[in-house]
């Protein structure tokens, strides 16, 4: 395989395609005093803790295809779909494009360099308590073994580590430039946390079989059909019901609950398609389009609020 190809079959074991994860640092920029933007050590802070998030992001997804590779689900997912939203070609190592090998040292060099990154950002940021580094790394730790090592993914914790995962960089970085955390940059972590814990349940809805032969535990698997259309819902009425609570019972204010009322509709739209139409994989598009219009509506809305 040629050297670019090569490059682009690393780019899809760590799902490089799925930029969506990333946007939350936006949002955590958009709620940072100027003071803190103007500063250029800030700056290199700021580079170095989305360098070492986006690696081991990328380890997380590479764990990931490992172990659909080894236990086969990746082949019985991915091979002969006839949906254009689940390609195999996205799976490099079913497909030879990487030898196993080869995923396993992108994998675990990603794993210690985002490491290493993130304690460094850490360290250069104007606030950085010990407790707050202790946090990070534990979760690091719990991220790549979302499907290696412990495999949380398998035994209960999916939507925990997607949900502290995607969530946690908005708080995070109000912590490290402002030492302190807003009522409005913790709504936003709870409610990107919840965008990528709605999107990932319709990928569990289209993989349930597969998911359930290989013994994976996660709500689609621990619940019946009627089950998981319920908690899908649940979740789903949720995200309205924590803008509202924080907007009722915090200094955050109403603007943020106007601007999101696109994202809510949308939602409605979104379960209709998985449990309606029953096209799961559709879902989770909408899931992530969804998610990023969400970050777009954030993003303005604090620039309105902190920075007019």
């Amino acid at each position: 395989m040629t050297g670019p190809n090569k490059l682009r079959a690393y780019a899809r074991l760590g799902n490089l395609y799925f930029f969506d994860v990333h946007l939350c640092f936006l949002v955590g920029l958009s709620v940072l005093p100027f003071a803190a933007l103007r500063d250029g050590t800030n700056w290199i802070s700021l580079v170095a803790l989305l360098a070492g998030y986006f690696l081991v992001h990328h380890a997380t997804a590479a764990f990931d295809d490992i172990t659909g590779f080894k236990d086969g689900s990746d082949a019985r997912n991915y091979l002969n779909n006839p949906s254009y939203l689940r390609k195999a070609e996205s799976k490099p190592l079913i497909t030879g494009q990487l030898e196993l090998r080869e995923a396993q040292w992108c994998a675990w060099g990603c794993a210690l360099g985002g490491s290493a990154l993130l304690i460094a950002g850490f360290l250069v940021a104007p606030y950085h308590p010990i407790w707050l580094i202790a946090l990070a790394l534990v979760a690091v730790l719990l991220c790549v073994q979302y499907s290696y090592g412990l495999n949380l993914s398998h035994i209960g914790g999916q939507e925990l580590v997607l949900f502290f995962g995607f969530g946690l960089p908005v708080a995070v970085m109000s912590l490290l430039f402002t030492n302190g955390l807003t009522a409005v940059a913790a709504m936003e972590s709870v409610l990107i946390g919840l965008w990528s814990v709605l999107t990932s349940m319709y990928s569990n809805l289209h993989d349930l079989e597969v998911d359930r032969g290989n013994g994976r535990l996660n709500i689609a698997t621990a619940t019946d059909d009627k089950g998981y259309a319920r908690a899908v819902a649940g979740l789903s009425i949720l995200e309205p019901a924590i803008a509202i609570a924080f907007v009722a019972s915090t200094t955050v204010p109403v603007l943020y609950l106007v601007a999101l009322v696109p994202v809510f509709a949308l939602r409605a739209m979104q379960y209709r398609k998985g449990f309606g139409a029953h096209d799961a994989l559709l879902a989770r598009m909408y899931g992530r389009r969804i998610h990023e219009l969400g970050i777009a509506l954030l993003v303005l809305a604090n620039i309105y609020h902190f920075h007019r």
